[in-house]
């Protein structure tokens, strides 16, 4: 396994734990604790708000390094990677990333369309668009969760 997916694996596992962690002290408290009078509601939501933020950002990390991976020509036992047509494979991850970034100081990985598209247009047959391919629904569910819990406005909130 690519030390990026063990990465999003132990990031997600870790997050988890946080809240378990968290859930079990808090029902393990008797009710006049501190614990339960500083530890309302609210704050748990608050918890599981960033635990949710978190795994997606690790999710997006995912995306991110799968694509770069697969674009400097790494092989899973599961795909060998063909560039799309007119384009070629990387020599280094460094050069993928240059070349998937282009001219932007960031990409966006919580659209799963805008995704699709951007890795078939360097890679052919990719899992990276084949997961957010079969999923988009789902995913964009998620990433209207992300954008709720990260911005404040009534449009992301009812998105």
């Amino acid at each position: 396994m690519p030390r990026f997916a063990q990465a999003f694996e132990t990031s997600c596992e870790e997050t988890l734990r946080i809240v378990a962690a968290t859930e079990t002290l808090w029902v393990a408290a008797p009710p006049a604790s501190a614990i339960r009078k500083q530890l309302k509601a609210r704050q748990i939501e608050a918890l599981y708000e960033a635990c949710y933020l978190r795994i997606f950002a690790a999710w997006e990390n995912f995306l991110e390094a799968s694509t770069i991976y697969f674009m400097a020509g790494k092989e899973t036992p599961g795909y060998r990677p063909v560039p799309a047509s007119g384009e070629t494979l990387h020599r280094t991850q460094r050069g993928a990333r240059a070349a998937l970034y282009g001219n932007s100081p960031y990409l966006l990985w919580h659209g799963a369309d805008k995704v699709s598209r951007r890795v078939a247009k360097w890679l052919n047959g990719c899992p990276v668009e084949l997961v957010v391919t079969t999923n988009r629904i789902r995913l964009e569910d998620f990433a209207a969760i992300m954008h709720s819990i990260a911005h404040a406005s009534e449009d992301a909130k009812s998105s």
